[in-house]
């Protein structure tokens, strides 16, 4: 059998044929892998870095944690029989309401509520003062005392015309 030369135009595809099988087979077992692990590591960068945003967030806002834990820390650390719980919520309304100009009327304790992992002294108290001032009041007992937990809060007007209100507020303190 003998081989004849290939012609100008035989050459021609014959190269053109083992381009495109090059070309396919680099497309298909090296630019393919590359761009699939480039997409990987591109959403494994955007995860890293939402991530990262979140905890710097948690780093930013460390200090407010940290005082956060203090308050509770301190409050938790409060011992006492119920009476002096209850005379020491008291005593605590009462700091916080002549410091936002509210008057307390009346204050009723209820029996101390004993719960499996803590105890409740639930009170209900009766003020008096400026609209403004009830909720500052309102405002700072929250702030300060972060494990007194207000049930119910009632504003009653004293007249039309009057901005004084007066207010029935339910709340408890949670101690262990």
């Amino acid at each position: 059998m003998k081989i004849r030369k290939f012609t100008q135009r035989e050459k021609l595809i014959s190269y053109a044929t083992i381009g495109v099988i090059l070309i396919v087979l680099v497309a298909n077992f090296i630019i393919a892998p590359l761009a699939a692990r480039i997409f990987s590591i591109n959403e494994e960068i955007e995860k890293k870095g939402f991530l990262l945003g979140k905890q710097s967030g948690l780093i930013d806002s460390g200090e407010d944690i940290v005082s956060l834990y203090e308050n509770y820390r301190t409050a938790l650390e409060q011992k006492g029989t119920p009476e002096e719980i209850v005379s020491n919520l008291f005593e605590n309304i009462e700091k916080v309401a002549s410091s936002s100009g509210i008057k307390v009327k009346k204050v009723k304790p209820f029996p101390v509520k004993d719960n499996d992992e803590y105890k409740e002294v639930p009170l209900e108290v009766d003020l008096e003062g400026d609209f403004a001032a009830m909720f500052k009041f309102v405002n700072k007992l929250e702030v300060e005392y972060p494990l007194i937990k207000i049930g119910s809060l009632r504003l009653v007007p004293q007249s039309s015309s009057s901005r004084v209100v007066r207010c029935r507020l339910s709340l408890s303190q949670i101690f262990f």
